[in-house]
């Protein structure tokens, strides 16, 4: 896995489900691939105990001379198989490799993944940590993610993110392409152009409209049903929203009420990187059905048993989608993203060295 992948997942809640998936699916492409040898090699030793059989007696004691010499061969053919295929077992084991965190101007990034997935090469960024859990949405350093991506060549970001629903016609586990979002959060760090004069960006759209279509091509060639609307408003948590204020956000257009994709979305188009959310429905906001409150059960009873299991089959979901996401991405971007601060560069205000348009961490 020594290519430079150009393409990145930043991953939310249930981390350890994608992982586990791309470790399955390695798992099973290694069993379909030894099954395959084994089946060649069987017919290989059927016709050649057919053509052995026909031979006559004469030649019994140089086919046998041969034979033995044929034997030899093959073990040594064999040996050399099995050497090869425990080279490749060996690749294989390394579909995943976890880098670690990286040291950034703003701390530590959330640990970084080198992937591969059906010969798709990508960085894996779980922004909650390994197990997706250890870190709350308002102390994810999101800056340092971002900075990480970028310094590892990474250009374009599909991000997941598990909102609850604010419309009641959306199903749990349901994939979302969202259009727009509202920032509702208070007191992060929302820029790396701090005490600066950059980082007045247009945000006309917010996401990147190029990776918006493929992703949208992907999810059909999937077969995935999704919903390809909808606005996100990002609160500040760690709590939960209250019934009031899912009316507010309703009331204000809003579709989806989750925690992450801000600041994530508009650092991302600070350092012109595309970037993208895929979201899945994982509950409804309150308010929007009547749940009662049954203390120590997922989201406090906020969640059915079955709409739990619907996420994480979500959340599972996520490895072949990015894969057929970054299949049909073209390898050159087309898009207006990656001159996002062109204004800044022809008034001569930076360079072409993005290290050098940070702000104070």
């Amino acid at each position: 896995m020594n290519s430079r992948p150009t393409y990145a997942v930043v991953g939310g809640s249930r981390a350890h489900l994608f992982l586990e998936t791309e470790s399955q699916n390695t798992d099973s492409q290694n069993t379909e691939s030894q099954n395959t040898e084994s089946q060649n090699t069987d017919s290989q030793n059927t016709d050649s105990q057919n053509t052995d059989s026909q031979n006559t007696e004469s030649q019994n004691t140089d086919s046998q001379n041969t034979d033995s010499q044929n034997t030899d061969s093959q073990n040594t053919d064999s040996q050399n198989t099995d050497s090869q295929n425990t080279e490749s077992q060996n690749t294989d084991s390394q579909n995943i490799e976890r880098l670690g965190p990286v040291p950034t101007p703003f701390g530590l990034s959330s640990p970084v993944y080198r992937a591969r997935l059906r010969e798709e090469l990508f960085l894996f960024l779980p922004r909650h940590g390994d197990a997706g859990g250890e870190i709350a949405a308002p102390w994810v350093n999101y800056r340092a993610n971002i900075y990480a991506l970028k310094e590892h060549g990474i250009s374009r970001i599909m991000a997941w993110s598990g909102p609850r629903a604010l419309d009641p016609s959306f199903r749990v586990g349901q994939y979302i392409l969202p259009i727009d979002l509202m920032d509702e959060t208070r007191g992060r760090e929302t820029s790396f152009y701090k005490s600066t004069g950059l980082g007045v960006l247009r945000q006309a759209p917010v996401y990147c409209p190029e990776m918006w279509e493929a992703a949208a091509r992907a999810l059909r060639g999937l077969g995935i049903e999704f919903v390809s609307h909808g606005v996100y408003v990002c609160t500040q948590g760690p709590r939960l929203d209250t019934a009031a204020e899912a009316r507010v956000y309703r009331k204000s257009g809003a579709h989806l009420v989750g925690m992450t994709v801000a600041p994530e979305a508009f650092l991302a188009k600070e350092l012109e990187m595309c970037y993208l959310p895929i979201c899945y429905v994982s509950g409804y906001a309150e308010g929007v059905h009547e749940r009662e409150t049954r203390p120590g059960e997922p989201l406090d009873g906020a969640l059915a048993e079955a709409e739990e299991a619907a996420s994480d089959e979500a959340v599972r979901g996520f490895s072949s989608i990015a894969a057929a996401l970054f299949h049909t991405l073209p390898q050159e971007r087309t898009c207006s993203c990656g001159l996002a601060m062109a204004r800044y560069r022809r008034d001569k205000s930076i360079g072409e060295d993005w290290h050098t348009w940070l702000g104070k961490p």
